[in-house]
Order: C-alpha cells, then sequence, then structure tokens
C-alpha cells in the first residue's frame, strides 16, 4: 500500500502492507502468525485483530467503524515452531500511520464541533445534486405519464421512492437535521440578524435561557450588542471562524460584552468581538472571566475595549480560576492589557498574539502561577507612550505572579518597555496569604528586539532601595535581544543562570547586573557590537552583584564585516570593555572567554570588589588585565595577584605567584644541600674515633 491512500469506513477493503527490513530487503513471513494493532497515546488500542501473510504482503480487513483520530499501526510476528522468534513491523526507526476523519456516513462518530457543521452541510449540498440529477428527471418523466394517462400512479410512485432510497436522501436529511438540532440553536429561528445594525442583544439572550446547557452556533455575519452577556455554566458560544463571526458593541463600552462566570469545561470558538471605532476609552473588559474551570478559547479575536481578556474573581471570592487556555487569540487595541490575569492556577497561552494595547501586551500579577507562553507574539504594545500621554508597555509584564513561568518561543519586538519584564514589588507585600515571591522561571529562546527599554528585564520596583524579594531561580535558554533601548539583558535577581543568549547592538550594555543580584552565571554568551548609544562607555557584560561566574562565549565590540579571514580589528569600537567588573562584586570568576575590539586597553577590566579571579589561559604576549588590588589572574600557565590599587595600570603591580613558590623551592633546595654535608662531616668524624665502624 501506498502512503496516502483515502478510504471510506464501512467500504470493507482489505489492507495491505509489504514487509521490508532497513536495507530494503523484502521479509519472508510465511507460516508465522501476525497481529494487528491500532492505537494512539490517547484512546489506546482500537482495533486488534489477526492478519496473514499472502505473496509477500500482511493483509488485514477492519469490518467495523472505527473512531477518528490520528493512530499508529503495529504488527506483531510470532512463530509456533521457535517461540523464541518475535518481531514487529514497523521497528523501531519507522513508523506509520493511519488518520480516520469524521463522515457524515458515520453519524456516531460526529462531535459536536463547528468544523463537523461545515461538514455535514457540505456533504448535504452534495447529496442534493444527485438527487437532482439522479431524480429531477424521473419526476418530470412521471408528470408527464400522468398527464398522459400513461401507467399506474401508484407504481410509479414505488419506483420513484426506490430511486430516492438509492441515494439515500431522505435518510440522510433527517440524520442531518436531527444532527444539528442536537449540536447548535438555531439562531436565525431566534431574531438573530446579523447585518451590523439590528441589535441581537435580547435574541442572544432569549438563545442563552432557551439552550440551557449547550453551545450557541452564530454562521458569518455582523451581531451588534449593546449590554453584558453573562455566560452560564453548561453554554458555550462559537462562530464560524474569527472575523467572520463578529460581535460588535458600541465605542466607549462601560460595561463587559461578555462575562464567563463559574463555568467548566466548555470551549469558546470561532469568533471576533471588537469595540466598534475604539480609540483607547473603554472601562470594561471584552471578556471578563472568573471563578471558572478548564475553559478553552480557540480562534477567538478581542478588538477594544478596557482589557480584551482580563481573569479575575468577583469582589469577596476566594475561588481562584483554573486551567484557563487561549490558542491562536489576539488581543489588540485595548485601553489596558491584551490580558490580564489575577488569583489563576494554570494559564497556557499557546501561538496568541497580543499587539497595539495601550499598555502590556501580556499582564500576569497577583497569584497567578502555572504559566505557559508557547510561541507567539506580544509587539508593539505601549501606546500610550506612542500617542504622547506618558507610561509603558511590555511584552510581558509578569508581577507579583507567583511561581512557575515558562515563557518558550515568545516574539516581542517593539513595545514602549521591556520584551520580557518579570518583576517583584509592593503586591507582594500586600496580602500575604496569597502573595509570596516570584520564583522558578524559565525563558526558552525568545527574539526581543527593539523595544524601547531592556529586551529581558528581571528586576524589582523602586530597584535596590526597598525590601520586596527577589525573583529567584530562573534559567534563560538562547534568545536574541537585538536592538534596544537600554540593555540586551538586565538583572536584579538571585540564582539566574543564562546559557547561551545573544545580545547585539544594544543601547547599553549587553548583560548588565544590579549591586543586590545574588548568584549569577552566565555560559557561552554572544555579545556584539553593545553601548550603541555612545561607543567605548558601555561594556559586553557588566557584572555588580555577588556571587558571579562567567564562562566561555564571544565578546566582540565591533560589528565584523563578515568578510575577512582571520581576526577583524574594528574600525569603531562600541564596548569599553568585554567585561567590566564593578566595585560592588564579591566573588566573581572568569574563565576562557574570547574577547576582541574593546576601547579600554584591556579586555577585563576590575573596579574593585572582593575575590575576582580571571583566567584567560593562553593568550598573545599582550593580553592583560586591569585590576584592583587583591584580584588574581591566570595567564598562560601562570598566576599573578594585584598588589597596587586599580589606579597602577603598570604591569609591575601585578605579582607573579609561580616566582615566589620556585624561589621558596630553591631556598629549601640550599637548606637540604647544607644539611646532607654537616651530616656526613659529623660521620666521618664519627668513623675516626671509631663510634661507627
Amino acid at each position: 500500500m501506498e502512503g496516502g491512500n483515502i478510504f471510506k469506513q464501512g467500504d470493507d477493503v482489505t489492507f495491505g502492507f509489504v514487509t521490508r527490513d532497513y536495507k530494503g530487503s523484502s521479509v519472508d513471513l510465511t507460516n508465522k502468525q501476525i497481529e494487528v494493532a491500532i492505537f494512539n497515546g490517547n484512546i489506546g488500542v482500537i482495533y486488534e485483530g489477526p492478519a496473514s501473510f499472502v505473496d509477500g504482503k500482511i493483509l488485514f480487513t477492519i469490518k467495523r467503524v472505527l473512531s477518528d483520530g490520528k493512530f499508529q499501526l503495529e504488527f506483531t510476528v510470532t512463530d509456533a515452531a521457535d517461540p523464541k522468534y518475535r518481531t514487529k513491523f514497523p521497528t523501531e526507526d519507522y513508523a506509520s500511520e493511519l488518520t480516520i476523519k469524521l463522515s457524515a456516513d458515520n453519524l456516531d462518530y460526529v462531535g459536536a464541533s463547528i468544523t463537523t457543521v461545515a461538514q455535514l452541510r457540505s456533504e448535504q449540498e452534495i447529496k442534493q445534486q444527485q438527487f437532482e440529477l439522479a431524480i429531477v428527471p424521473q419526476v418530470d418523466e412521471l408528470k408527464q405519464r400522468v398527464e398522459n394517462g400513461i401507467g399506474a400512479f401508484t407504481e410509479d410512485m414505488e419506483v420513484l421512492d426506490a430511486r430516492m432510497d438509492e441515494v439515500n436522501l431522505r435518510t440522510f436529511n433527517e440524520k442531518v437535521t436531527n444532527q444539528l438540532d442536537d449540536i447548535v440553536t438555531n439562531v436565525k429561528k431566534m431574531g438573530f440578524i446579523g447585518d451590523g445594525v439590528t441589535d441581537t442583544t435580547q435574541a442572544l439572550k432569549n438563545a442563552i435561557s432557551t439552550v440551557g446547557k449547550g453551545d450557541i452556533y452564530l454562521p458569518e455575519g455582523v451581531y451588534v450588542l449593546t449590554d453584558t452577556i453573562v455566560i452560564p455554566q453548561g453554554v458555550a458560544i462559537s462562530g464560524q471562524g474569527a472575523g467572520r463571526t463578529i460581535f460588535e458593541f458600541p465605542k466607549g463600552v462601560s460595561k463587559a460584552p461578555f462575562i464567563a462566570r463559574g463555568i467548566t469545561d466548555k470551549t469558546f470558538k470561532g469568533f471576533t468581538l471588537r469595540e466598534k471605532d475604539h480609540n483607547f476609552t473603554a472601562t470594561a473588559a471584552g471578556i471578563y472571566i472568573e471563578q471558572s474551570i478548564s475553559l478553552l478559547f480557540d480562534d477567538v479575536y478581542v478588538e477594544g475595549f478596557a482589557n480584551a481578556f482580563q481573569i479575575t474573581r468577583s469582589s469577596g471570592s476566594t475561588s481562584k480560576n483554573k486551567d484557563i487556555t487561549l490558542r491562536k487569540c489576539r488581543g489588540t487595541y485595548s485601553k489596558g492589557y491584551g490580558i490580564t490575569s489575577k488569583y489563576l492556577d494554570g494559564l497556557l497561552l499557546d501561538d496568541c498574539v497580543f499587539e497595539y494595547n495601550w499598555l502590556d501586551g501580556i499582564k500576569s500579577e497577583k497569584s497567578t502561577i502555572n504559566v505557559i507562553v508557547r510561541g507567539g507574539r506580544s509587539s508593539h504594545n505601549g501606546q500610550s507612550n506612542i500617542l504622547g500621554t506618558g507610561g509603558n508597555g511590555n511584552g510581558i509584564d509578569a508581577y507579583a505572579g507567583g511561581e512557575s513561568f515558562i515563557i518558550d518561543g515568545l516574539i516581542a519586538e517593539y513595545n514602549q518597555g521591556a520584551g520580557v519584564y518579570v518583576k517583584t514589588g509592593p503586591l507582594n507585600t500586600a496580602d500575604q496569604t496569597e502573595l509570596t515571591n516570584v520564583r522558578n522561571l524559565e525563558i526558552r529562546s525568545p527574539r526581543c528586539r527593539g523595544n524601547t527599554h531592556s529586551g529581558l528585564d528581571i528586576n524589582r520596583v523602586d530597584g535596590d532601595t526597598n525590601q520586596y524579594p527577589l525573583v529567584a531561580q530562573a534559567n534563560v535558554f538562547g534568545g536574541i535581544y537585538e536592538k534596544n533601548g537600554a540593555n540586551g539583558i538586565y538583572v536584579r535577581e538571585r540564582n539566574v543562570a543564562l546559557h547561551s543568549p545573544m545580545c547585539k547592538e544594544n543601547q547599553e550594555d549587553g548583560i548588565k547586573t544590579s549591586p543586590t543580584s545574588y548568584g549569577f552565571s552566565v555560559i557561552a554568551p554572544t555579545l556584539i557590537a553593545n553601548g550603541q548609544k555612545q561607543a567605548g562607555v558601555y561594556n559586553g557584560i557588566s557584572p555588580h552583584g555577588k556571587k558571579n561566574r562567567i564562562a566561555m562565549g564571544i565578546i566582540d565590540g565591533g560589528l565584523d564585516d563578515y568578510a575577512t579571514v582571520g581576526d577583524f580589528i574594528a574600525t569603531v569600537k562600541h564596548h569599553y570593555a568585554s567585561i567590566r567588573v564593578h566595585g560592588t562584586t564579591d566573588d566573581t570568576i572568569i574563565r576562557d572567554v574570547i574577547c576582541r575590539n574593546n576601547a579600554h586597553s584591556h579586555d577585563v577590566r576590575i573596579d574593585g570588589g572582593v575575590f575576582c579571579v580571571v583566567h584567560h589561559g593562553r593568550r598573545d604576549a599582550g593580553y592583560a588585565t586591569y585590576g584592583s588590588e587583591g584580584s588574581t589572574v591566570f595567564y598562560n600557565g601562570l598566576t599573578y595577584t594585584k598588589v597596587t590599587p586599580s589606579s597602577d595600570v603598570s604591569p609591575a603591580g601585578w605579582e607573579l605567584q609561580n616566582k615566589k613558590a620556585s624561589v621558596l623551592a630553591d631556598s629549601t633546595a640550599t637548606d637540604v644541600a647544607a644539611l646532607r654535608a654537616d651530616f656526613n662531616s659529623l660521620l666521618g668524624k664519627m668513623r675516626a674515633v671509631k663510634l661507627l665502624s
């Protein structure tokens, strides 16, 4: 069987598979026992049965309807004559896939999704065409025969009924009608007019009251709403797709169009909610979610309003929302945030877009925990600053949220703030029963580019002058932090590790830590031509806090022409130093970093601090470190200690520790030789007086 063949369930088709080994040679399974299994990881095994081996192929026949989905095929082969023989096809190096799709011919497997409704209608149109082609000529003929008085009318009607049964039109239409009645409420029968003018608020409220529990489906159109729709437990709303089914609210909204309160296990899908002629004046959210569990918003666009999506809890309530998912959703042009969440355990933003909002794209605060942002974009936020009223807007602002944030593959560009901003502040001390620390953060491969502040900012409100807890335990893997208005990455934290970040052409430092940071490491960074604000002032890395570790990587203050073979001497050297260790540091170790094109004469500058060690490895003779008293440098296998203040930049300020050791060894050797000579002289004298034989 070739891949990509399509069969219809119920057609009683026999499947045949050729067996080959990893070299492509045929495998003979004659006289072997073969069992076939069809399964997947979610449902498990949906079919098991025997198969045969005929003419070099495994053959089996499925004679019943199976569940829809994507499944794996697996054949287990044994040999009655050889109990040890047991093999499987395909092997672990290969995989076979069987896709079973929903069909209107098997209504037992048609789910209540909008795709299925469209599928049913499409097949109904096909059947109607078949009817017209096969039956209408017969009807015309029948009418003619009746008019001419030829033949028995009853007999001809029986023939007509038989013909109609051949295409199953009556049965099919009856099944489709029943199925659609089960799936959706027919909004056209309840006063809905999607013309963009007629107010359909009361019609939608009536539909919710009528359906009780179920889904309300609205086809393509613009449905005007003027009052809040409270969606109760058991009800969900879906449309024909975002941009096709549109709910429109007047400009300057003061009440939320949709409130989902106390809802469990429902899906809202395929519609746009927009504020007409929005101009950042609304005071109510578009979709307001309270005390709900396991909600999915799929392909839902919200444009305008105070916040596009707002997840919180009612005043006086102590309940949290739990497990809210937005998939392929958008929140744009809101007066506040694209999405804001409080008191939430479990938020997944999957391939969502939040852009052109007045403040932040994504705002997560007040005990929001277990957040995953996977892919998507949060860009061009902070319109308040662009339009001249002040303020800023970050791609993500995770403020006093709580534990466990994962940000994976997000694009955060051109925001009027940071690309990703994680911080603590007064909210962390406002309610100690629910708000503690912000910790356990993992950021993977973001693109933070062109933001007015830093690309990634791990910080706390009011900087180093307060007692709010620091953000703690953060791992950053990769990512591009480019052309931001401050630093590529700024860290005021506790226990943060950066793995292979790329910071390029940022206005200030590539990476900078604050004096209150504690436990910071960066491994294999690529830091290129930062300090674009003023060449020769800013650095590749500027550590300030305690316990810093910097290892490997490339720090180049010049923009390479990408054509030079070998070393490249930049015309403009943007970095003052590749690494500048400031006086507030304590316990800093730098090892095996490639440093190039710095305005300062030394690649590593140590301005003070306690216990700073630099491992240069084997470098050119002119390579050196500018250091404060007490600093240690390992260079070409030798160890130097700075014995003069940092103002002394002469080589004489560095004392070679290896030399001390060699001098001590020489003096020790001399003393031992003298003792040996004295001892031999004493032995001679003793032998002379015959005290020794």
